[in-house]
Formats: structure tokens, C-alpha cells, sequence
């Protein structure tokens, strides 16, 4: 074999070792794109599910359909009654401050957020008093308690 033929098989080697890795760099970036999309959806069917729960236990258990009932009344509650409250509303909050900082990590689908922050806020603003929040903000990451904060200010306007 001359050493002309030797440099071709080797550029042709070389050729078709850059065409592998170009190959298996596509297929690496479609793998994440698609990875991406599974995890937002499955993001959101986690906070879908955790929502009917929630909304589950209002529709079949009394004690805590009075009680909501009364908060959204606006009617006086017991002192047990203004902790099962606040307990239930914490699920909501829960689930507002994991869609918030999933969001941020990028694992929701675009405009995702949107839709459940405007549901969130709507529910949480409206149905857990204010004074509860400032009770229990504390627990929460300060991003997201700051991003609440600015819904109760929104709400006050």
C-alpha cells in the first residue's frame, strides 16, 4: 500500500469519525429536547393531580365543606375550624410555591405558569386571609413569599 493510499483511508476514517460524533451530538440535543418536554408535562400533571385531590377532600368531606363554605361566606369560624382552614388552604400554597420554582428551573411548558399562577393567586388571595399568610410565610422560599406578597398587594389595590 502506498503511503497516498495510507492518508485517504485515513482521511476517510477521520471523516466518518466526525460524521459519528455529529451524529450522536443530534441525537444527544433531540434526547434532552424531548426529555424537557416529558418533564413539564409531567410537572403538570403532578400539580393537576395534587389539585383534584385537594378539591376532592372539599367535596366529600362536610366538616371541611362547612368550613369553606363559611370562610368564602364570610361567616365567623371556631378557633379549630380557622386551623383546618389554614391547614387545608397550606396544600394550595404548597402546590403555588412548586409550580413557582419549577417555573423557574424551566421544567413547565411555556405559558404553564401563567395559567396556574393566575389560578393560585386568585384561589390563595381570595380564600386565605391575609393574616394566615403573614403566619406562615415563613415556611416558604423567600422568592416565592415575595411573589405571594405581591399578589396580596395586587389584590388590595
Amino acid at each position: 500500500m502506498t503511503s497516498e493510499s495510507k492518508i485517504s483511508i485515513s482521511s476517510a476514517l477521520d471523516l466518518i469519525g466526525t460524521i459519528a460524533v455529529v451524529c450522536s451530538m443530534l441525537l444527544l440535543a433531540f434526547n434532552v429536547s424531548r426529555s424537557s418536554t416529558i418533564m413539564a408535562a409531567s410537572n403538570e400533571n403532578f400539580l393537576y393531580k395534587m389539585h383534584e385531590e385537594m378539591f376532592a377532600d372539599e367535596a366529600t368531606e362536610p366538616p371541611l365543606a362547612e368550613v369553606m363554605w363559611r370562610a368564602e361566606a364570610g361567616l365567623a369560624l371556631s378557633p379549630v375550624q380557622e386551623h383546618q382552614l389554614k391547614m387545608h388552604l397550606r396544600r394550595e400554597v404548597n402546590m403555588w410555591e412548586i409550580a413557582y420554582y419549577r417555573s423557574l428551573d424551566g421544567l413547565m411548558a411555556d405559558g404553564a405558569w401563567d395559567d396556574w399562577d393566575r389560578a393560585f393567586s386568585g384561589s390563595i388571595t381570595q380564600r386565605l386571609p391575609k393574616r394566615f399568610w403573614d403566619s406562615m410565610k415563613f415556611a416558604y422560599g423567600e422568592d416565592f413569599a415575595a411573589h405571594v406578597e405581591q399578589q396580596y398587594a395586587r389584590r388590595a389595590d
